[in-house]
C-alpha cells in the first residue's frame, strides 16, 4: 500500500506542475491578445506580430499580415478616440497604423490588388467614422495623418471603374 501512495505521489508531482504551467502560459498568452495600447502586456503583443509577419513567407502573405495589423490597429484607434484616451496614446497608435499600412503597400503584389483595394477601402470607412466620432482637434490630426498615408480606395468591383457623379442640369 505504502509503494503504491509513493508511485502516485512521484507521477502526480510533474503531472501538477505540467498542468499549473500549461494554466499559467494559455492565462498569459490571453492577457497579450487581449491587451491595448498603453497596457504592460501590449509591448510583447507588438513583438508577437512582428515576429509572426518577419516569418511570413512571401511578399502577399507579409502584406496580408500588415493589413491584418493594420485593421487591429485601426479598431484600437477608433476605441482609443471614443473613450477620450491621453492624446499621445491617440498619436501613437495612428503612426503605428501609417507605418504598418506603408510597410502593407511596399510587400504589395500585383496578384493581390483587388483584396488590398477592398481593404484600403474598408480603412477609409473606419478612419472616416473614427474622425466623425473623434471630439478633441489632437485625436482628428493624428486620424487624418493616416487618411493621408491610405491609397485611394478604388473602384467596387475588379476591372471597373467607379460610377461618375451625375451632374445636374
Amino acid at each position: 500500500m505504502r509503494r503504491l501512495r509513493l508511485r502516485l505521489s512521484r507521477r502526480a508531482v510533474p503531472i501538477a506542475a505540467a498542468g499549473l504551467i500549461l494554466g499559467m502560459s494559455l492565462t498569459a498568452a490571453s492577457a497579450i491578445a487581449s491587451s491595448r495600447p498603453g497596457d504592460l502586456a501590449y509591448g510583447i503583443r507588438e513583438a508577437v506580430e512582428e515576429l509572426r509577419t518577419a516569418l511570413a513567407s512571401d511578399g502577399e502573405a507579409r502584406s496580408s499580415r500588415y493589413m491584418d495589423e493594420v485593421d487591429a490597429t485601426l479598431a484600437e484607434l477608433h476605441l482609443l478616440v471614443q473613450n477620450s484616451a491621453p492624446a499621445e496614446l491617440v498619436e501613437k497608435t495612428a503612426e503605428r497604423a501609417i507605418t504598418e499600412e506603408r510597410h502593407a503597400h511596399a510587400e504589395l503584389s500585383a496578384g493581390n490588388d483587388f483584396r488590398m483595394t477592398d481593404r484600403c477601402r474598408r480603412h477609409h470607412r473606419v478612419l472616416t467614422d473614427t474622425l466623425r466620432s473623434a471630439k478633441r482637434p489632437a485625436d482628428r490630426k493624428s486620424v487624418q495623418d493616416v487618411l493621408k498615408v491610405l491609397p485611394p480606395p478604388g473602384p467596387d468591383k475588379p476591372g471597373k471603374p467607379d460610377k461618375p457623379a451625375k451632374s445636374k442640369k
